[in-house]
Order: C-alpha cells, then sequence, then structure tokens
C-alpha cells in the first residue's frame, strides 16, 4: 500500500492551522519537529495527574513518575543501539550534551600539545565549547574543510597521520547542508591515532536508525525536539569504558553520594551527569515520541521524506539565480539549502510566510558554511514524513513568486 501520509498528517493539530489566512506548510523540521497527538498527551497526562520529583521519594507518585523516566532511559538505549542504560545521560538537548563530553571527559583528556579536528559545516553547537575550552588549556583546533559539494576533505588525514590528534568532531549529517559524512571511516581513522570520535547525531535521529554501536564512535549527542519530541531534552551516549572517566561538571543534588562539610563524593554516570531536578515531563514525552516513530516503518519514512527533498530540489534548481548547496547524495538528510542572487533570504523568508510558508533563513548557526561558500545566509527548506509533494509543489510555485517580486521592486 505504501506510506499513507494523509493518515500520518492527522496525528499533528498544527496542521490544521493557518497562517496570514493560508493553510500551514511547515518546512523547519530540521530546527524543530512538530509534536504528535500522542507525546503531548503524555506531557500533560504527567502533569495533571502526577507532577512528582523522580528519584527522592518513596511515595506512589514519585515511584510511578521514576519509572516511567526510567522506561524512557531504556528506550533512548535500545532506539540508538547504546550498550547499557548507564551509558545513556539524559541532557537538556544536543548543546548540553556536547558541553558535558567538553568539560566532563576532554577537558581531562587534553593537553596544550594535542590538536581536536572539528569539521568546516559543523553547528555552533559543535564547534564553540572547543573554543571555550582551548583558551584555558591551549590545543590547537585545526577545521577539517568541505569541498565545494559539503563533502570532507579526507587529505587532512595523510597531513595529520601519526600527530597527536585526541578529538575529531562531526556531524553525521550537516545542518546546513544536509550533507552525510562517512562517520566509520572517520571513527577508524581517529582510533587509530588514539583519540575520540564526538558524533552530533541531531539530523539523523528522525529520518533513520542510529546505530551506536554500529558506528563505532565514542560520544554520540541528539535532541528530542528534532524528533517529534519535546525541547530541553536530550541525549548523550557515551561507550561504557569511558563513563569512569567523567567528571562531574554541575554539581548539587542527584549527582552525590554523600555530602559532608568535610567532603563530597560522587555517584556513577548516568547520575554523575544530571544534577539537579531533571524535566521529568519531557523526558517522560522523549520516551513516547521513541514509541510513536517505532508505530511506523522508518524506511517507509524516510523514502517518502527522500522524495520530497529531490522533488524539492529539482524544482528550486530550474530557478534562474538559485544556488544551491551539497548534493544529491540520497544518503543527504531531507532538506534544501539554497541562497538567490539578489535576494536576501530573510526578505524571501518573510514574503514566504505570507503564503502560509514556514522556511528557516539565516546562516543556520553554521557560519563557517556560509563563508566556505560566500553566503551571508540561506533558506533552507527541511521535511519530516507529515510533508507532502503537493506542499513542495506550492512551494517552488511560491518561491518564484516572492524571487520576481523582489527583484522587481
Amino acid at each position: 500500500m505504501g506510506f499513507d501520509v494523509t493518515g500520518f498528517r492527522k496525528n499533528f493539530p498544527a496542521l490544521n492551522r493557518k497562517v496570514c489566512g493560508n493553510p500551514l506548510v511547515y518546512f523547519d523540521s530540521a530546527a524543530s519537529s512538530l509534536t504528535p497527538i500522542a507525546v503531548a498527551d503524555k506531557i500533560r497526562d504527567f502533569y495533571l495527574n502526577n507532577s512528582a520529583n523522580v528519584h527522592r521519594g518513596i511515595h506512589e507518585l514519585s515511584e510511578e513518575g521514576t519509572t516511567a523516566f526510567e522506561q524512557s532511559r531504556a528506550e533512548i538505549r535500545t532506539f540508538v543501539n547504546a550498550p547499557s542504560e548507564q551509558s545513556v545521560v539524559l541532557s537538556y538537548g544536543c548543546t548540553d550534551s556536547i558541553n558535558t563530553i567538553v568539560n566532563g571527559f576532554a577537558a581531562s583528556k587534553l593537553k596544550s600539545a594535542d590538536t581536536v579536528l572539528i569539521a568546516e559545516s559543523e553547528h555552533h553547537a559543535n564547534i564553540v565549547p572547543w573554543q571555550m575550552l582551548q583558551k584555558k588549556i591551549g590545543f590547537e583546533i585545526v577545521k577539517i574543510p568541505i569541498d565545494e559539494h559539503g563533502r570532507l576533505r579526507h587529505e587532512i588525514m595523510s597531513e595529520y597521520a601519526g600527530k597527536s590528534i585526541r578529538f575529531v568532531c562531526l556531524a553525521s549529517h550537516s545542518n546546513a547542508t544536509g550533507v552525510a559524512h562517512n562517520v566509520q571511516e572517520w571513527t577508524q581513522w581517529v582510533h587509530k591515532q588514539g583519540g575520540y570520535l564526538v558524533l552530533d547525531a541531531a539530523q539523523a535521529v528522525s529520518h533513520g536508525a542510529v546505530d551506536f554501536k554500529g558506528l563505532g564512535v565514542d560520544f554520540l549527542s541528539f535532541s528530542f525536539h528534532k524528533m517529534y519530541g519535546p525541547f530541553g531534552v536530550g541525549a548523550l551516549i557515551s561507550k561504557e569504558e569511558h563513563l569512569s572517566d567523567f567528571v562531574p561538571v554541575r554539581g548539587g543534588g542527584e549527582m552525590i553520594d554523600s555530602v559532608r562539610f568535610s567532603g563530597t563524593t560522587f555517584a556513577k554516570p548516568p547520575q554523575l551527569l544530571e544534577a539537579g531536578t531533571p524535566n521529568v515531563a519531557g523526558v517522560i514525552g522523549a520516551g513516547e515520541s521513541i514509541r510513536f516513530i517505532r508505530g511506523f516503518d522508518s524506511k517507509e519514512l524516510a523514502s517518502h521524506e527522500s522524495s520530497l527533498a529531490k522533488m524539492c530540489r529539482e524544482g528550486v534548481q530550474s530557478i534562474e539565480g538559485v544556488e544551491l548547496l551539497g548534493n544529491e547524495d540520497p544518503q543527504n538528510a531531507p532538506l534544501v539549502s539554497f541562497a538567490v542572487k539578489k535576494c536576501h533570504p530573510h526578505d524571501l523568508s518573510t514574503l514566504l510566510n505570507g503564503y502560509g510558508i514556514a522556511v528557516r533563513a539565516g546562516h543556520h548557526c553554521a557560519q563557517p558554511v556560509m563563508d566556505r561558500y560566500g553566503f551571508s545566509g540561506t533558506i533552507r527548506a527541511s521535511f519530516l514524513a507529515y510533508n507532502t509533494h503537493d506542499e513542495v509543489s506550492y512551494f517552488v510555485e511560491k518561491l518564484k513568486t516572492s524571487i520576481k517580486m523582489l527583484r522587481d521592486a
């Protein structure tokens, strides 16, 4: 029968609203996905019928909440094929996870003579924390250049082989170009150098299986607001052998064993890295987002999303003066990023909003990518399974109209 997009869309009430008098066309899922009814109901149910804190009480509400909270951790472990539940650290998002890796693990591993390689296509979240640590320690940060198609240039492997490479930091897919990177190749290389691979999987988790063990990376991070889940919840996945080398990055409740004025002893991970009251409702909602995704055929979802991106790319490419980022690899994330000559992306986004179309405009927290291609910013249309081919056709039509309006102004 194939994928039933009409039935799938019924899970998302936001798609029934209008923007500027037009039906909403939501093409900004690479930033944040829409939320299905099942996830919203799960969060609402917790707040209305429980709201107790977890891990701290022995009364029924606290025990119920703790059970649901830890069930979500178990769901995450299975979903990304993590080694154990202890290797799943709950965070406030991908950015928080990367900061925890940098300050809780990397800070004790790096010396001034070491080098950290960071992909030129990275989101700022996998650049800035390393730069902040660099100011304290003085190690070298070297970018892994990208070519004209957004692919990582492998020449740097030969140039830096045998040198003190401690960390390689990259995303599975660029959020600015959509280009998929060969994670396993980089992982094998950095391990030969005696280093670690830090992977940002934020653009991968909603589009297909992320296999932590299969990839072989040392650390993986992602956020649930990009995969039908709530804001303010993410996960850090670590190889088990690295857990004992983490030091706490925040102090407070939950992450301790005992506290006296004479000194404090700490809990083991993951609790060591989960100080304070967590976003309990959000974590429970995150588990529900995984169950929601598992209710559908992942290959059908991915195939539908890929076809939307292909159709959009072909439509946009046919417009005079459009310059696209990235390439046409079917392994790429389902997004299309482009600049238009003589049209500022913010102006285009504003006009498209008038037709009910939501796209992202700007540098997408990836300014080095924009510098690489000489753009101040781009328009980014990104897709999830609730989008339709009719919406893509409408988008291309209104994009042409908007470009003409700006050029004629």
